[in-house]
């Protein structure tokens, strides 16, 4: 496991490597420090990791996988309005990979009832609606 933990991101953004990340996301206990540390990379490299290829597919399994404590941790990406990170959900909106990942965590953000995180997700959403209809790629 110590090799893993050393190449998670070639895991991560391996043609192959996704899967098993995925898999041990949807397997292992969230208990395990194996899913604490993916979670943990995962929610450090958020930024990276959901705009790339392979990194998005794992990035959108683990916010479907991932306990409330988890989720909230991950989306401190978003609630520090004063920095450039405030805009990394808009980003991920129009771009290719990330947009699956968008509607993930609007979906997420309602599902536990974190109002703050719904409401700034679905106000960047709204206001972005008329770019997105230009878009050609996403849902």
């Amino acid at each position: 496991m110590q090799y893993c933990y050393k190449n998670i991101h070639n895991l991560i953004n391996h043609e192959f490597g996704n899967y098993v990340v995925q898999q041990v996301l949807t397997t292992v206990d969230e208990e395990d420090p194996s899913i604490k540390y993916i979670y943990d990379f995962i929610t450090h490299n958020f930024a990276q990791l959901a705009k790339e290829q392979y990194g998005s597919r794992v990035v959108d399994h683990a916010v479907l996988t991932m306990p409330c404590h988890a989720f909230e941790l991950l989306c401190v990406n978003f609630i520090d309005f004063k920095s450039k990170r405030s805009r990394l959900f808009k980003e991920l909106l129009f771009d290719p990979f990330g947009n699956y990942i968008a509607a993930k965590l609007i979906e997420k953000a309602k599902c536990y009832g974190l109002a703050k995180l719904f409401d700034h997700f679905s106000k960047t959403f709204n206001d972005s609606i008329e770019g997105l209809k230009k878009c050609r790629h996403g849902r």
